[in-house]
């Protein structure tokens, strides 16, 4: 710390050292509360332990309570994030959200007002394990010493250190670095704090699709670009680049034959056939919270007429492959990535239909699954 005069007044600021100064951290300028924490960090265990110490030294009504312990909160992330100070294992903070998406039990902590509303309807008030900690906190991100350049375009940078992966998303001024320990168990997200929240939000819910598909690859879950519905208790998927009609296709079957939509733009599955629910869909705000097992998959390729062809062997797990988004950073995650449309190949049935916007495209696919479903009780 270093006390500066300027204009008959006295201010204090925090100023880095040695690697920090190469880094380029900057300096800090504390008011007289950053100041009575700043003197007091090293006699305390916990923020918890420096709250009580700021009550002791300022009387607060109630409403005030909550500004300073998020100030507090902020304050520390802050610490955190420039290296100012090391975190210790008791400075988790406290969890503002568990979310829960196909089994994967997500904590968050660090500001709630930061948390896509997106995640609400996968809230639980409770869970056995945390799959994955993510904290939430103020501060730069950056390239940092050791790291490797994986994948770098106008939308998304991977950086691979010895420990931990680190992402930063070029679009999104706000979010300022992504990190997350190798073992997936827990990740940080560095932001930069605005006084409105909703793009942030937005930009947020984005950044935790990336996390949360690589948590899942980890698990044996994989995504696939794709629009779902619900067909004889079974969800079908409709997969093609975009601009070939999936959201075309299902609205055609939504209003043909009632189907109830599933996802919009995004499936996870299982290698046992199970599609689970999950709030990533693209801009069509179409998702569900539930899982389904899987009845098929359906390539789509625009065309003149309506016809369709079944798929079989390699050419059911290329096309699966091909339309996969989950993580391909390495060599290792591209054959996970194979190995799963293998399995999954083996299990389901796949075809490409070749079709118009029309509804009987609808009706040719619908009752060539009919066809088969029968079959297969014969």
């Amino acid at each position: 710390s270093l006390l500066c005069a300027g204009n008959g007044k006295w201010s204090t600021y925090l100023l880095p050292l040695g690697q920090n100064i190469v880094e380029h951290y900057g300096s800090f300028q504390l008011n007289q509360t950053g100041v009575f924490l700043w003197n007091h960090l090293e006699e305390t265990e916990s923020e918890e332990e420096l709250f009580d110490l700021l009550l002791q030294d300022e009387q607060l009504e109630e409403e005030e309570l909550r500004e300073a312990k998020q100030d507090l909160r902020e304050f520390m992330d802050v610490l955190y994030a420039s290296k100012v100070i090391l975190r210790k294992d008791s400075y988790v903070g406290e969890r503002t959200a568990l979310v829960s998406i196909a089994g994967i039990v997500m904590e968050f902590t660090g500001d709630a007002r930061a948390i896509p509303k997106q995640l609400e309807p996968f809230y639980v008030s409770s869970a056995e394990h945390v799959d994955l900690s993510i904290r939430i906190v103020s501060g730069k991100g950056g390239m940092e010493q050791g790291e490797t350049i994986l994948l770098h375009n106008n939308e998304l940078n991977v950086y691979e250190g010895e420990s931990r992966w680190h992402l930063e998303f070029p679009p999104f001024d706000n979010v300022t670095g992504v990190y997350i320990d190798k073992d997936l168990r827990h990740a940080e997200i560095r932001i930069r704090y605005e006084e409105e929240r909703i793009p942030l939000r937005e930009n947020l819910f984005h950044v935790l699709r990336h996390m949360f598909l690589l948590k899942a690859q980890s698990l044996g879950l994989f995504a696939i670009h794709s629009a779902s519905i619900l067909y004889r208790g079974k969800a079908y998927l409709f997969s093609g680049p975009s601009g070939t009609g999936k959201s075309t296709h299902t609205a055609l079957w939504h209003e043909a034959f009632g189907t109830e939509y599933l996802n919009g733009d995004l499936n996870l599955l299982s290698d046992e056939g199970i599609v689970y629910g999950i709030p990533w869909c693209g801009t069509s705000e179409l998702f569900t919270v539930k899982e389904y097992p899987l009845g098929g998959i359906v390539f789509l390729k625009q065309a003149k007429d309506d016809r369709v062809e079944v798929l079989e062997g390699d050419q059911k797990s290329l096309r699966i492959a091909q339309r996969l988004i989950s993580p391909t950073y390495n060599k290792e995650q591209l054959e996970e990535n194979l190995g799963f449309s293998v399995r999954l190949g083996a299990q389901i049935p796949c075809w490409r239909l070749f079709c118009t916007k029309n509804v009987s495209a609808a009706e040719l696919m619908k009752n060539t699954i009919d066809r088969y479903w029968n079959r297969s009780f014969l």
